[in-house]
């Protein structure tokens, strides 16, 4: 039953996706616009996700169409027609409910994480994200940015990378860009600072990759889980063919425990997928428990800017890196310049763009180029 509800939600009464589209999902065909649709509908998107999880092809959904026809021989939905199979599915719920319940110790719908997860770690195939925020509310009412000024998340993979020969980054403090940091009495005394305070040291620390993209390592020091509320099915009842509300039998309210690492890659995921609303209230959600977290703050940022949001998008990019993390830094500068220019403020821009310049690291023919075109 709970398929069949996961069906219902993708191709009943709501319809905002056809069963082409989804057909064209599956086959990876038109993925982009395709999720682009479904991101106008909170539901159609949790829905749609579920519908990929579960691996069911859309093929059976055809078959029972054609089944239905040649016996009625009809393109038009009756009511008759419309009670004829709302007694189908009751009658094959009360079936599948019997059937459900004698296996439910060997038949439990649990997808194991993937591989490099916690072990004995286990998520629901169609859990679904409780988010009531007033956050939230306001992120869902965002709209992604133009195609000519959107981040793509494949310019983001696997650049500006930390080498082995390469674990500090020094620059001259300058009232260009003067950064406000917060560090610990026991990193403090390790930071090399030279005796003219007028140099700064931005050190790097290991990083990994998750989807191609570069995140701080955090996994020796994120203990603590990320708890999430999710609705989890809990045996669908045969009279139920929707769920409406957290109150009803066949679905309950859950707060999950989540490793960090696990949470993250889902997050990334969703932001490969240029889903941002969703990669942003993820980050939002790791911020909570690592208010300090670099990877939350550096790519809800992006997120930020292409939802046009450039000045939280700034705020957050002002704190994805420090003297203790800088590997963030060259690509937070750079970012922030460019949210400064959708923001017209131009002469704050121009002045990163020339900081980004003189250092001559990674984007520093981008910024010297872009500083041509504003003069």
């Amino acid at each position: 039953m709970i398929i069949l509800n996961l069906l219902n939600r993708i191709f009943g009464h709501r319809g905002s996706l056809s069963r082409d589209e989804i057909s064209s999902y599956q086959k990876k065909k038109n993925t982009h616009d395709i999720e682009e649709k479904s991101l106008s509908d909170d539901f159609d998107s949790d829905a749609i996700d579920g519908w990929t999880d579960s691996g069911i092809p859309i093929e059976e959904m055809s078959s029972l169409d054609e089944m239905f026809q040649s016996k009625y021989n009809s393109s038009v939905w009756s009511s008759s027609t419309i009670l004829f199979f709302t007694l189908f599915f009751i009658v094959s719920g009360v079936i599948l409910t019997f059937t459900y319940t004698s296996n439910q110790h060997d038949e439990t719908q649990l997808v194991e994480v993937k591989e490099n997860r916690q072990p004995n770690t286990i998520i629901p195939i169609d859990a679904i994200e409780h988010s009531t925020s007033e956050e939230d509310k306001v992120i869902n009412s965002l709209e992604t940015i133009s195609k000519e000024k959107e981040v793509q998340p494949s310019s983001l993979k696997r650049i500006a990378s930390t080498s082995d020969s390469d674990k500090s980054d020094t620059i001259q403090n300058t009232p260009i860009d003067q950064v406000t940091v917060t560090i610990s009495p026991e990193v403090q005394s390790n930071i090399p600072v030279e005796e003219n305070r007028n140099t700064l040291v931005y050190h790097f620390v290991d990083e990994f990759y998750l989807h191609d993209f570069k995140l701080i390592d955090y996994r020796k020091f994120r203990d603590a889980p990320i708890k999430k509320r999710k609705l989890v099915p809990a045996g669908t009842p045969a009279d139920q063919e929707y769920y409406e509300s957290e109150d009803q039998e066949d679905f309950v309210w859950k707060d999950i425990d989540i490793s960090y690492v696990d949470y993250l890659d889902e997050t990334m995921s969703y932001f490969e997928k240029s889903n941002y609303k969703k990669a942003l209230k993820r980050c939002n959600v790791i911020l909570t428990t690592y208010e300090d977290d670099i990877n939350a703050h550096f790519y809800g940022g992006l997120c930020y800017y292409n939802l046009g949001q450039y000045e939280k998008a700034i705020t957050h990019f002002e704190k994805s890196y420090n003297l203790e993390f800088g590997n963030f830094r060259q690509e937070a500068i750079w970012f922030k310049a460019k949210a400064l220019i959708e923001m017209t403020e131009l002469e704050k821009a121009k002045q990163l763009l020339q900081q980004i310049a003189s250092e001559n690291k990674f984007y520093a023919k981008e910024a010297s180029s872009l500083l041509q075109k504003l003069k």
